[in-house]
C-alpha cells in the first residue's frame, strides 16, 4: 500500500508525536525518510521520548558516518510506539541581555560584574538612567534618577588665616 505525497509531508511536531505514539513502525520509518527532518533537530526532539541511550549510540556512530535512510530506520525501529506520557518538546533558550546592557552604557560585556560598583556613583546612575530603557535598568537595580547636588567649596586664602 503506497501512500501519497500529501499523507507523508508531516512537520517535525507531526513527526515526533508519529514516532511516540504509532505502532506502525514501518509508517513512522516511510514519514522519516520522507519527510527528511535534519538528523541533529529530531534526535533532541524524541530524546525524552526514546532515552538517552538510544540517542546517544545513533549520535555516536550513525549519524554522518553511514546514509541517513539507515539513521532514520534505526531511529524509528528504536521505539516501540507505545509512549503514554505527554510529550514534552524542545524550548527555546532566553536571550541573555547582559551584553547588551554593558554595550549601551559603555562596557564591555565581561564587565557586567562592575555595573553594581559603578552605579553607587550618583553621576554613573543617572548615566545609566538616561542610556538604558526601564526594564533594562530595573534588571540592573537602577530606578530612579539621583539628583547630584554639587557642593561649591571656598578656596581659602592666606588672608583667611
Amino acid at each position: 500500500m503506497e501512500l501519497d505525497s500529501y499523507e507523508l509531508d508531516k512537520s517535525i511536531f507531526d513527526l515526533t508525536y508519529d514516532f511516540a505514539k504509532n505502532k506502525d513502525r514501518d509508517m513512522v520509518v516511510n514519514h522519516l525518510k520522507h519527510n527528511k527532518p535534519f538528523d541533529e533537530q529530531m534526535l533532541s526532539w524524541v530524546q525524552d521520548i526514546a532515552g538517552i541511550s538510544k540517542i546517544s549510540y545513533l549520535d555516536a556512530k550513525v549519524k554522518r558516518k553511514w546514509s541517513s535512510d539507515y539513521l532514520y530506520e534505526l531511529l524509528g525501529y528504536s521505539h516501540d510506539g507505545y509512549f503514554n506520557g505527554k510529550i514534552s518538546f524542545p524550548k527555546r533558550s532566553v536571550y541573555d541581555k547582559r551584553s547588551l546592557i554593558c554595550r549601551k552604557i559603555g562596557l564591555r560585556k565581561e564587565d557586567y560584574g562592575l555595573i553594581d560598583l559603578l552605579k553607587q556613583e550618583p553621576e554613573f546612575q543617572n548615566y545609566i538612567y538616561s542610556q538604558l530603557s526601564k526594564i533594562d535598568r530595573i534588571k540592573i537595580g537602577v530606578t530612579t534618577k539621583v539628583k547630584v547636588v554639587k557642593s561649591t567649596t571656598n578656596q581659602l586664602s592666606l588672608r583667611d588665616f
